[in-house]
C-alpha cells in the first residue's frame, strides 16, 4: 500500500475476512484507481466505508476523531467525513488486509435497534444528496 501511496491523502485495499487462519492469494499485479475530488465519492465498494484498511495522511487526523457518542458505525461516520476532506484517494481493487472475526467479537453481536447505524447511514445519504455524491447517495441508500 506504501508503494501507491505518492501525494494522496488517502490509499485503501480490499480486505479479506477470516475465521480460522489468514491465507492470502498472491498477487503479481495491483489494479490501482485514482480518484480525484469529487470523483472519490464515485466508488460504490463498502470498503470505502471502514477506517481499518486505509492508510490516512497525518495531517487529515489532527482535528479529526472518532464520535464517542456512537457505539456502531463510528467508522463508516469517521471514515466519510474524512474522505469529504480528501483531494486524493488511492484503492487497490486486492484483498491486502485481513479482518479477523472472533465468534464473540464485538462485531459479530451487533444489535441493531437502538443503535447509531441507521441514523449514520442516513446522516451519509442526506450528506451525499446535498452534495452531488450519486454513487454515495445510492450506496447509502441500499443500507439504510
Amino acid at each position: 500500500m506504501l508503494k501507491n501511496e505518492s501525494d494522496a491523502d488517502v490509499v485503501y485495499c480490499e480486505y479479506k475476512k477470516f475465521i480460522n487462519e489468514c491465507v492470502f492469494d498472491k498477487i503479481n499485479k495491483f489494479d490501482v484507481v485514482i480518484y480525484n475530488g469529487e470523483d472519490i465519492f464515485s466508488n460504490p465498494n463498502l470498503s470505502f466505508y471502514i477506517v481499518w484498511n486505509k492508510i490516512i495522511r497525518k495531517n487529515l487526523l489532527d482535528n479529526h476523531r472518532f464520535d464517542t457518542n456512537i457505539k456502531n458505525a463510528e467508522d463508516s461516520l469517521f471514515a466519510f467525513d474524512l474522505l469529504t476532506k480528501c483531494n486524493k484517494v488511492v484503492y487497490i481493487k486486492h484483498q491486502m488486509y485481513g479482518y479477523f472475526i472472533r465468534q464473540s467479537g464485538a462485531s459479530s453481536s451487533i444489535d441493531i435497534a437502538g443503535k447509531n447505524i441507521v441514523q449514520v447511514w442516513k446522516y451519509i445519504l442526506e450528506t451525499s444528496i446535498s452534495n452531488g455524491y450519486n454513487i454515495a447517495e445510492k450506496t447509502a441508500k441500499n443500507f439504510c
